[in-house]
């Protein structure tokens, strides 16, 4: 088993997958820093449909598919 894990884009999780973020395109990384989505938070995907909803701590964002397809996650 490897310890290495490879990671996927946040719009190829099911819902209620969670995941650690590892990556976040730099043209959105400072939008999102303030909704507590950054490298290293946890999140977990709420819904896919119609609109990707992440909720990482105590906080819901809905994201648009262009900008979900930006985060870079690990499955936990």
């Amino acid at each position: 088993m490897s310890l290495y894990r490879e990671s996927t884009s946040l719009t190829s999780l099911s819902p209620l997958d969670s995941a650690r973020i590892t990556g976040i395109d730099h043209g959105i990384a400072g939008q999102l820093f303030g909704y507590g989505i950054y490298p290293g938070a946890v999140v977990e995907l709420q819904q896919k449909f119609p609109g990707y909803v992440i909720k990482t701590d105590e906080t819901e964002i809905a994201l648009e598919s262009g900008i979900a397809s930006k985060i870079r996650v690990v499955r936990i």
